[in-house]
């Protein structure tokens, strides 16, 4: 689960670059469970998604497929929306929540959501530059309802932890990407990294995570630049709103104590 731009698809290529791990990257599979019966109760829902996801995460069949043998299973999902149910369904499965500061999360959102330009670095920061030389009082809502958007994912990865003692990892962008290999696979998800898989979790941190297969740029470091390019009404919305929840978030890393 993630807050969303925030590392997540970083992730989600590290744990793909093992042969041994089956990954759903933000399948709509989960999704449309729970959105597509409108009229079901929670537990039916809970039972969807249970069926669902153990259907899907099926090992291979050597017999009939070339595919390695798999033996581990990852889901990430578009955001932690759906993790009250998912954990109803898996109660003792482990899960991560990754998240980040507010005003770098909020830049990030707002200028690939605004230009329709996810992965494009360099293009987003130079035209979120223009477009925040443009605002006006209309606008500044938009970063009040993305915060909210923000805040409620937040909420629900807590709510999640404090309903399911130990099985939560919150995790901050900022230790990324380290952490995989340190601390979530070996202590939180009870899985040994041999040394191959560790060189391979290492090379997929080489490749900037949003690029095409066309333009496999190098990951770029781009905290003080969000900052610097922060309106005042980001920069509010992103404290305001974010800001105790991201503390809240951030004394939850209990593995770093």
């Amino acid at each position: 689960y993630h807050e969303t731009r925030c590392g997540s698809t970083l992730v989600a290529n590290m744990l793909s670059s093992i042969p041994q791990n089956i990954i759903w990257s933000e399948s709509t599979a989960p999704w449309k469970v729970l959105h597509t019966c409108k009229d079901c109760q929670f537990r039916q829902i809970v039972k969807y998604m249970r069926l669902m996801m153990t259907l899907i995460g099926r090992k291979p069949n050597p017999a009939i497929s070339n595919l390695p043998n798999k033996s581990r299973l990852f889901f990430k999902l578009q955001s932690s929306e759906g993790i009250e149910i998912i954990s109803k369904a898996f109660p003792d499965v482990p899960w991560m929540f990754l998240f980040r500061e507010p005003v770098e999360v909020m830049i990030s959102r707002l200028g690939a959501q605004r230009l329709g330009m996810e992965g494009k670095h360099d293009l987003v920061t130079k035209n979120l530059k223009k477009l925040e030389a443009k605002r006006d009082a209309k606008k500044q809502q938009t970063e009040v309802k993305h915060a909210n958007t923000l805040a409620q994912y937040c909420k629900l990865a807590i709510k999640a932890s404090e309903m399911y003692p130990g099985k939560g990892l919150m995790v901050e962008y900022s230790h990324l990407p380290s952490v995989i290999w340190d601390v979530a696979l070996p202590k939180h998800f009870n899985i040994k990294i041999d040394d191959e898989e560790l060189e391979a979790l290492n090379k997929a941190t080489n490749v900037y995570s949003k690029a095409t297969e066309s333009d496999k740029t190098g990951f770029k470091e781009d905290t003080k630049e969000k900052h610097d390019i922060a309106s005042e009404s980001v920069k509010l919305a992103a404290e305001n709103i974010l800001g105790p929840l991201y503390n809240e978030l951030q004394s939850m890393q209990t593995w770093l104590k």
